[in-house]
């Protein structure tokens, strides 16, 4: 039995091999040159995108350099009418003491006359008991 094996499938490899070989070195430059222009668009389109984060976080920053500022103001201005209530509670607090001592000199004068009027009535009873007079 005399088997040969076909034919075909070795025609397929030599075409294989002969196509495999019509790839000469000018075409493996331009197929190395296109790899490499495609890889060099995908470094332009991140380096894009880089771009475009670096002017987001610019403009992040600028806005907070702009609420900063709003800070700034909105504590000065507190600032302003925190100094106001200050001084007008410090004109108060003095209005206080000042009536507080005169409350408590008014008192004082008060228990010195109550103290008065009370030892003059018992002289009073005193020189009466003495004369005799009820």
């Amino acid at each position: 039995m005399n088997y040969k094996k076909p034919t075909k499938k070795l025609n397929i490899k030599k075409k294989y091999i002969k196509t495999e070989r019509k790839i000469t070195i000018d075409k493996l430059a331009v197929m190395t040159q296109n790899g490499f222009g495609e890889i060099e668009n995908k470094f332009i389109e991140i380096d894009n995108r880089f771009i475009e984060i670096d002017n987001r976080f610019i403009e992040i920053d600028n806005r907070f350099i702009e609420i900063e500022k709003q800070i700034e103001k909105i504590d000065q201005k507190l600032d302003e009418k925190f100094d106001k209530v200050l001084i007008g509670q410090d004109k108060l607090i003095g209005l206080l003491d000042t009536q507080r001592t005169e409350d408590t000199m008014h008192d004082g004068l008060h228990q010195e006359i109550g103290d008065t009027l009370v030892n003059h009535a018992k002289r009073i009873k005193k020189v009466e008991n003495k004369i005799g007079v009820n």
